[in-house]
């Protein structure tokens, strides 16, 4: 399964070199220098500047297909995206120091994150409800995300 990747996938982009970085406010895109100029080898992600336990917020593809990856350092059972308010979506495909959205809801995700302000992440490390929460700058991940998908930047 897809979902079994996302380990594999973060620790790639964590300890390979990247070919090309950049910065477009709070996003980066960072490309390994294998194949720079393909959108798979590439990320989109946003690096907390807050001191808690969620750490990266990142979009990649695998296998063609769009993923959402939350990852930090606990053990995670369930994570919600609360988008300006008043838009929710959630997953259980979490696991140990992560929670993976893929397909068509990381495609409506990316979508209203690019018309959105803030997005609130919100994450359950147990049964017993939310345990961490996580507020996302949008701003700048529309224009970051379109370069994401040109695979290189302009």
């Amino acid at each position: 399964m897809r979902w079994l990747l996302v380990p594999l996938l973060l620790g790639l982009f964590q300890t390979t070199p990247a070919a090309w970085a950049q910065s477009l406010g709070n996003w980066e895109i960072e490309c390994r220098p294998d194949r720079p100029l393909k959108t798979d080898n590439c990320s989109l992600a946003h690096h907390s500047t807050q001191e808690d336990d969620i750490a990266l917020v990142m979009f990649s593809y695998v296998d063609r297909e769009l993923s959402l990856l939350i990852s930090g350092d606990r053990v995670f059972t369930q994570a919600e995206i609360n988008i300006d308010e008043n838009l929710i979506f959630f997953t259980l495909l979490c696991g140990e120091g992560y929670c993976f959205f893929s397909g068509s809801v990381a495609e409506k995700l990316a979508r209203h994150f690019s018309r959105g302000r803030s997005a609130v992440i919100e994450i359950a490390t147990s049964s017993f409800g939310v345990d961490l929460t996580q507020r996302v700058d949008l701003s700048g991940f529309g224009s970051a995300f379109a370069e994401f998908r040109n695979g290189r930047p302009k």
